[in-house]
Formats: C-alpha cells, sequence, structure tokens
C-alpha cells in the first residue's frame, strides 16, 4: 500500500498559455500538498505554462514528441509513470487523453482520469477513438453541463464515468485590474468590442470581423480588440482588409497579451463567436470585469450566459445575429451595465478556483480510496 502525499501525474498536449493548459496550472498548484505530489508532463516542450508551474514547485516532464506517432515520448512516459509509482494520471486533450490510457494501461497505472474540455463535434473520429478507450479510464470529467451532456450523447461516455467540475476565476484580479502595459489604440471615447484568445478556426474571429461592419456602420466610435496569436491571424487579416473602409481602421490586433483584467476593464463586451466550445476561461473572466458577453450557444457558453442576464446568445457562424446581439449591449448602457454586475455577482458565488480544486481532490480521494497501487 502506497503511503505520504497521493503522487498525481498531470498530462497535457502542449503547455502554451491556453484555456485547459491554464486550467491545469489553477489545479495543480492548489493541491493540498500533505496529501497529494502533483507533476506535470507535456507530450511537447514545457511552455509558458511550464515554467509558471516550476516557479510554484511543481515538477514539469516535457516528453519532446516529435510527431503523433514518436514512440520514444510514448515510453518516456511510460517509464515516468512506473518509476515514480504515480498513483493517478489525469490527461487533458484528446492527444493526451488517448496516449495516456495507453500509457497507464502498460505502466500499471491505478486511476486514470480524462478531461474533456471542448465538444469536438466536427471531429468524429476523436470521438470514435475516445468512445473505444474509455474502457482504459475510470472517471471523464468535463467543465460544463453542456459538454456532459455532449460527451455522453455524442461521445457515448456512460453516466457512471462523468463528473462536471465547473471552471473557476481570480475574481479580485478582474475586479480590481491593474495598468495597462501599454496603451491601446484609438481614442477615449471609443466604444471597444474585445476578443481573446487563440486566433484558431474554432473561435470562428472570422464572423466577428464581418459582425463588425455591421456594427461599424451604426456605431461610429465601435472598435474591434482582437488579443492573442495563431494559424487563423493572417486569414483574419485578409478579413478586416476586405472591410468598408469606415471600418478596417477600426480593428486592432494587440497579439498576445498578459495585462488582460486591464484590457477588459477598457472594453464594453466581450465577444467569444466560437463554433465549439468547452466552458471557456474568457467569458468567466469577463464576467468578473463586470462586463456583458455575447457568445456563440455553443458548448458551455450556453451554461454561463443566461440571455439578457449578463449578456447574449447568438448561433454560431451567423454574422448578422451576432451584430445584432453587440448593438444591443450598445444601444442600452444602463442595461449593459446591469448585466455585468448580474454576471460579476454569479461569478463571487459559482466559479472559484478553490472550489475547483477541492472538487478535484474530493474525486481523487473517491477514486484512490478503493485501490492500491498494482505491483
Amino acid at each position: 500500500m502506497a503511503t505520504g502525499p497521493r503522487r498525481i501525474l498531470y498530462l497535457i498536449t502542449e503547455l502554451d498559455p491556453g484555456g485547459a493548459e491554464k486550467s491545469l496550472y489553477q489545479i495543480a498548484v492548489r493541491l493540498d500538498r500533505a496529501r497529494f505530489a502533483p507533476y506535470v508532463a507535456s507530450l511537447t516542450g514545457d511552455g509558458e505554462v511550464g515554467r509558471w508551474l516550476a516557479a510554484r514547485g511543481v515538477p514539469v516532464i516535457p516528453l519532446e514528441m516529435r510527431h503523433k506517432l514518436d514512440l520514444r515520448a510514448f515510453r518516456r512516459l511510460v517509464l515516468f509513470l512506473r518509476e515514480q509509482r504515480i498513483e493517478i494520471l489525469h490527461t487533458f486533450l484528446f492527444h493526451a487523453n488517448l496516449l495516456g490510457r495507453l500509457a497507464a494501461r502498460v505502466a500499471r497505472t491505478p486511476v486514470v482520469v480524462s478531461a474533456v474540455r471542448v465538444a469536438e463535434g466536427e471531429r468524429g473520429f476523436h470521438l470514435v477513438l475516445d468512445h473505444w478507450t474509455s474502457g482504459l479510464v475510470d472517471v471523464v470529467t468535463t467543465n460544463a453541463p453542456e459538454l456532459t451532456r455532449f460527451t455522453r450523447r455524442v461521445g457515448r461516455i456512460p453516466d457512471a464515468k462523468l463528473v462536471t467540475i465547473p471552471n473557476g476565476v481570480d475574481w479580485e484580479r478582474y475586479a480590481a485590474p491593474g495598468a495597462l502595459a501599454a496603451a491601446l489604440p484609438g481614442d477615449p471615447g471609443d466604444r471597444r468590442i474585445i476578443a481573446i484568445g487563440r486566433l484558431s478556426r474554432q473561435k470562428g474571429l472570422c464572423h466577428l470581423v464581418r459582425a463588425f461592419a455591421t456594427v461599424a456602420a451604426r456605431e461610429a466610435r465601435a472598435r474591434l480588440v482582437l488579443v492573442g496569436r495563431g494559424e487563423e491571424e493572417a486569414a483574419l487579416t485578409t478579413e478586416v482588409a476586405a472591410l468598408p473602409a469606415g471600418a478596417r481602421g477600426r480593428v486592432d490586433f494587440l497579439g498576445w497579451r498578459a495585462d488582460v483584467p486591464a484590457l477588459l476593464a477598457q472594453c464594453e463586451v466581450l465577444a467569444l463567436p466560437s463554433l465549439w466550445e468547452g466552458m471557456p476561461n474568457v467569458v468567466l473572466e469577463a464576467m468578473a470585469a463586470g462586463k456583458p458577453v455575447v457568445a456563440s450557444a455553443v458548448g458551455g457558453a450556453v451554461d454561463l450566459v443566461r440571455a439578457g442576464e449578463n449578456g447574449f446568445l447568438a448561433p454560431p457562424a451567423d454574422p448578422e445575429r451576432l451584430a445584432a446581439a453587440l448593438l444591443t449591449v450598445f444601444d442600452d448602457p444602463a442595461r449593459a451595465a446591469a448585466m455585468g454586475r448580474a454576471g460579476q455577482e454569479r461569478v463571487r458565488r459559482e466559479f472559484t478556483w478553490d472550489a475547483a480544486a477541492a472538487a478535484h481532490m474530493r474525486l481523487y480521494d473517491a477514486l484512490t480510496g478503493r485501490r492500491a497501487f498494482r505491483t
């Protein structure tokens, strides 16, 4: 029987800043070290989040996977699980979920938990592989009720294996932001729409750019702020260049920024036009900052955005409805402020990282309490 803190390995595809990576960080650094000894492994390199973890005393193991069939990375993972006698493997995102389940079976790791963070409806083969290997996992965690329903219905994961643990947010940091790292483009009277996240197809930002043409035609002070980097940046730049002259000069690409709380404070509304989602951390951040949210009605956004209460939902890939929702926010500042306050109060009540970490620890205790390390 193992003694001392339970050794837990978190496995994720990469450790560059993103929603899943930041969530892993927030959970790992909040574990009770008297009960759990956390390690984090990345299929690729250590990344920025890996450096954050190391600074908080969490060992980080980059597996340096060079391609999807890199068996050397798989062997490194199996050896680490065996040599460190890892008792709980908790994997995040599809590639880590799949590889981790197989490695845990070879290494005879007692407990395997997989985190599903996004409703990948378009990627049917992922869902098939996830279902085929579901017998190798004890529990599948999701971070939103809508994502749990999706995983049950489309992923065909049985109810007995599904646990929903919502994300959290450091709401105090967003409610009382610091100064901007750099001044925002534009004029003091601009009315800014902000979108924050990877510039990827999933985020549906091309539809937001098209919606902005309608918004800018109605509101002369409207400005669109895009925060993040990604593979769609060139395509989005082309979309912006095709906007009417009055709109194209009012779209700002800020790249990756560390001062997101201060950026949110300078904007009137967060837009999240995603085509699919898990529980989007950026929506929680905007709510914590007291900002209304206009989001696509996908994934966990459906659970967070209550139409008319703290924002509005629009169908995905629908620039016209997205523009209408954004203009509704602009047209009634008093109502927008009330929606921001409602979102902020809900975050304070329901979504904290301390609560999320405590829920994970209760899950780990329940799972490890019924089995010992396999020798």
